[in-house]
């Protein structure tokens, strides 16, 4: 019975778990951090691709990232299908640190957590 309880605890997540969004956020800002604005581009939502080429995308994706931190993540929906995340972060700009605080949108969809840029105020600034 113990190794029935075992195998299926990764089960009682589920859809939408927080541990995945969190995990899925901090790829994508590190990401950025990297310089690499066609892995986030993956991550956002597909009716969003339908909107913006991964080149455009590139061409206005902020590149100046140094760090962030996952301040917030507000759930929405059983399952969670919708999050709002709130991420701390500081970038650069002509060599000057600037400490910033933004809110993403993200939601579920196609088994993943994908961000919903058209949802932020300044959807190029994630």
């Amino acid at each position: 019975v113990l190794f029935l309880v075992l195998s299926c605890a990764h089960m009682g997540a589920g859809p939408g778990a927080e541990a995945d969004l969190r995990e899925r956020v901090a790829a994508s800002w590190q990401a950025k951090i990297e310089g690499n604005c066609g892995i986030l581009y993956d991550m956002t939502a597909a009716e969003f691709r339908q909107t913006m080429s991964r080149k455009e995308f590139s061409a206005v994706c902020n590149k100046n990232i140094e760090s962030f931190e996952i301040a917030d993540i507000g759930l929405a929906g059983e399952p969670p299908k919708e999050a709002e995340v709130t991420v701390r972060y500081r970038m650069m700009f002509r060599s000057f640190p600037f400490d910033l605080e933004t809110k993403q949108y993200w939601v579920w969809e196609s088994g993943d957590w994908f961000l919903d840029p058209t949802r932020n105020a300044t959807p190029m600034n994630q």
